[in-house]
């Protein structure tokens, strides 16, 4: 992860705000809920006083009654979001604001 300040949050659960040095890592777990309705958002700071921002939607579940148990991957570099899922390759995804 490129330093800065990241936001992960859902309805149901808040990972609070984490501050990223260079190359640091961090990641959570958590489960689909029942109703298959379980969505996180992620907003991605950087840059001085962190004026450069992304928001997005890091997991939507697809449907009702669906454990898929991927990893979801989300790599901030200087020049945008990537995702992959898994051992997939990674892939450009978001451009900073």
């Amino acid at each position: 992860m490129y330093p800065g300040k990241k936001v992960y949050e859902s309805k149901n659960d808040d990972i609070g705000i984490k501050y990223l040095k260079f190359g640091e890592i961090m990641s959570f777990s958590f489960r689909t809920n029942f109703w298959g309705t379980t969505e996180f958002w992620c907003d991605v700071y950087k840059g001085p006083d962190y004026k450069r921002f992304r928001g997005f939607t890091a997991y939507q579940a697809s449907s009702l009654f669906v454990k898929d148990g991927s990893s979801y991957n989300w790599l901030a570099r200087d020049d945008g979001i990537y995702f992959h899922k898994d051992s997939l390759p990674s892939y450009y995804k978001f451009y900073w604001k």
